[in-house]
């Protein structure tokens, strides 16, 4: 799996997102977009410029082709699941998975991506939680057709 670093390319608000020690990282948060398309460009954007971020709320975007960007550094404490953004990393997957399955090429991807921040965060598959089982969540993110049981399940290795 490669990673693409475009963190320095995407859009930033004017006031930078605070830090952490990596020490500090004990989730990994599942996210979808909630659209049909989209980028890693498009997402800061509206983070950006609607919802007045810092910058993108996600630390990795995952395309539908499967191709992963780096969208914010670890140590950057973004704005992606509320209660959580000290203390986490934000995958986002792109698509509407109320309405669909993600892409076997995502799957793959995200179960490569997984496998790797667990094992360098030395962290467990328990520590995988998808944004709608937080407890501000009022949404199905990352969508009613991701099960999370078996991407925990398949993040072992």
């Amino acid at each position: 799996m490669e990673i693409i670093d475009i963190v320095d390319k995407l859009p930033k608000g004017a006031t930078p997102y605070k830090k952490r020690e990596v020490g500090e990282i004990k989730k990994l948060i599942l996210h979808h977009s909630a659209t049909t398309t989209g980028t890693p460009e498009g997402f800061a954007k509206y983070h950006v410029e609607t919802n007045g971020w810092a910058g993108i709320g996600y630390h990795f975007v995952i395309q539908k082709d499967g191709v992963v960007y780096l969208t914010n550094y670890d140590t950057t404490i973004s704005y992606h699941c509320k209660g959580y953004n000290q203390i986490s990393l934000g995958i986002c997957l792109v698509g509407d998975f109320d309405k669909q399955q993600p892409t076997e090429a995502q799957h793959t991807s995200l179960k490569e991506l997984l496998v790797y921040l667990l094992q360098k965060y030395n962290l467990t598959t328990s520590d995988i939680i998808g944004h709608r089982e937080t407890p501000a969540a009022h949404k199905t993110c990352p969508g009613i057709c991701v099960n999370l049981n078996q991407i925990r399940a398949e993040a072992v290795g």
